[in-house]
């Protein structure tokens, strides 16, 4: 049993590439979440400061290691020198009809499998999201792999024979919702995120460990000039960190906004934005 778990617990991702990273999967149990915040109260927040600059610690006492596949916390390492690690959520949606969704590449056992699959069966597609790439999690290969890949066993033959046509409305809709819409999400920070996340930076804390020493020495003006220093470079921080966000959101809406026409399994061309398309949509160029 332990060894099964070991073999499904693992996996890496983009093997081979640069962004190759490994991945780990843990069950969150909800009576050590709820110890985790009695202790973040007890230890006014210092818990809580520890497990947001090392999510690792946060996943290993908040969750049970389990399979990839059972998995709703996933902890991510890079495969390089730093052994970096982050935290991500696994979330989830429905597809209605299964019959468009290429999961299945040119494994005699993964074929075997598909054709196990009714037509009309609705499907769970599991995903997570990493430096704004979707990862679905492909239940016959047993690891996550990115969105756009899930046709790359298709040779040009395929493609022109299965695509050439165009989508119907169904098999666009299906595309959509597993690899997402065709554009660049970037969302406006909002300013209380920005200033708890600025709050939390090692260099302030320690500030504040200092700001707490001058003043039980009875240094009050310098304390007070520190702290007004401090104030003054948080908010610098935050106003310029909210207007590039601000400045990067409007610009990415702006390139989002392009009109295609494509073609469409009905033999109608049709334009729609750029955001839109769908992988294997045909584009009919001016």
């Amino acid at each position: 049993m332990e060894a099964k778990l070991k073999a499904t617990h693992h996996g890496i991702v983009n093997e081979g590439s640069e962004n190759e990273f490994q991945v780990f999967g843990y069950r969150t149990k909800r009576w050590r979440q709820a110890l985790c915040y009695v202790g973040y109260v007890l230890s006014l927040g210092l818990i809580r400061f520890l497990l947001y600059w090392k999510q690792e610690m946060y996943v290993w006492f908040v969750c049970n290691p389990c399979s990839l596949e059972e998995a709703d916390i996933l902890l991510l390492r890079t495969t390089d020198e730093q052994k970096k690690c982050c935290m991500k959520k696994v979330k989830s949606f429905h597809v209605a009809n299964v019959s468009h969704i290429a999961y299945m590449n040119n494994n005699t056992a993964e074929k075997k499998d598909s054709k196990e699959l009714p037509v009309n069966t609705e499907l769970k597609v599991r995903y997570m999201h990493v430096q704004k790439i979707r990862y679905i999690w492909n239940p016959f290969r047993g690891t996550f792999q990115k969105s756009g890949v899930l046709d790359d066993t298709h040779s040009c033959s395929d493609i022109h024979t299965k695509f050439a046509s165009g989508f119907s409305k169904e098999e666009q809709d299906n595309r959509r919702q597993i690899c997402g819409s065709n554009s660049i999400e970037v969302e406006i920070t909002p300013i209380w995120k920005l200033l708890f996340r600025e709050i939390l930076n090692p260099v302030y804390c320690f500030e504040a460990y200092a700001l707490i020493l001058w003043l039980s020495a009875g240094y009050i003006e310098y304390s007070m000039a520190i702290l007004i220093l401090t104030i003054l470079s948080i908010i610098a921080t935050v106003t310029l960190l909210r207007m590039q966000s601000v400045k990067l959101h409007k610009m990415v809406e702006f390139h989002n906004n392009v009109m295609v026409t494509v073609l469409r399994k009905t033999g109608d061309i049709e334009e729609v934005q750029s955001q839109n398309l769908v992988p294997g949509d045909v584009i009919i160029l001016p």
